[in-house]
């Protein structure tokens, strides 16, 4: 005997979410005993696959650690690259444990969503940390900031590039004349140079003022350092990265091709990169 649904559901009613997945945060503590975790990545898995997101972002790290925060990024990266493996090769997220001692991953949970992964991880990230703070579009931040992470970027991209070459060590941040100026660039090889720009979703004016006058320094090298190749290689995050908002991305697209369309008319070449690998290989091809 069938038990009739006494409470119909009205017309318009929200559906339930068809997507979900399991994931776990991972934690590091700040100083053995202490107590004090920050998390540093979120992993997911679905029925499609996996994703692995670092959840601290670079310029945490520099305002927490200071000079240290290079070496805490050399962890995080060991600790998400070791992730990606194990799921790669078809290892339960439940069982994942941590390759360096400090690190540790909570209890697996489920999300439910109903726009699919990027959003799921999205809510488990807020979760998880005060630190991934996706409303952040119009918060003012100082030039000198915007700088700064730009440097910390260029030289994680140095330290790949100098492990697989280290002959290519003195080509970066090297002078070279424009007209009766020395300018410093990014990577000066040969008859080869290249700039490094960084759109940051929370500064994406000051952003594209600092690449749009390394453009133009690659534009006038051409010229009076007769290069054969200059190259803007740009640093943003990919469209599915789930430290920023949907309106951080979209602002960062927006620049993307504008620095794309500027870079054409100076006849410059333009890439982009979401890591720093992605960033060393890149010029490492210019070299090889």
């Amino acid at each position: 005997m069938s038990i009739p649904n006494l409470h119909a559901i009205p017309a318009g009613f929200p559906s339930l979410p068809t997507y979900s997945a399991t994931w776990r945060a991972v934690r590091f503590e700040l100083s053995p005993g202490t107590g004090e975790w920050i998390t540093s990545h979120i992993a997911a898995v679905d029925n499609e696959g996996y994703s692995v997101h670092q959840v601290v972002r670079p310029a945490v790290l520099r305002s927490m650690f200071g000079s240290d925060a290079k070496r805490y990024q050399v962890m995080l990266d060991m600790v998400g690259n070791a992730l990606e493996a194990y799921l790669s090769s078809g290892g339960d997220l439940g069982s994942w444990s941590a390759p360096i001692e400090g690190f540790s991953a909570t209890e697996i949970r489920r999300a439910f969503a109903r726009q699919g992964r990027l959003q799921a991880l999205r809510m488990a990230a807020k979760q998880s940390t005060a630190l991934c703070a996706l409303e952040e579009l119009d918060a003012p931040v100082e030039t000198s900031s915007t700088e700064e992470e730009s440097g910390t970027w260029v030289s994680r991209v140095k330290d790949v590039v100098v492990i697989q070459r280290p002959d290519l060590s003195m080509c970066f941040d090297r002078p070279g004349m424009l007209y009766s100026e020395t300018v410093r660039f990014g990577f000066l090889y040969e008859t080869m140079a290249a700039h490094f720009g960084n759109l940051n979703p929370t500064a994406i004016s000051t952003s594209l003022r600092f690449a749009r006058g390394k453009l133009l320094e690659l534009k006038i090298a051409t010229r009076t350092l007769n290069l054969t190749q200059a190259k803007l290689i740009a640093a943003l995050p990919s469209q599915n990265d789930i430290m920023w908002s949907d309106r951080h991305l979209d602002a960062v697209r927006r620049a993307g091709v504008e620095l794309q369309q500027e870079a054409a008319e100076h006849g410059v070449q333009y890439s982009t990169a979401h890591t720093v690998d992605e960033a060393a290989n890149q010029l490492l091809e210019l070299v090889s």
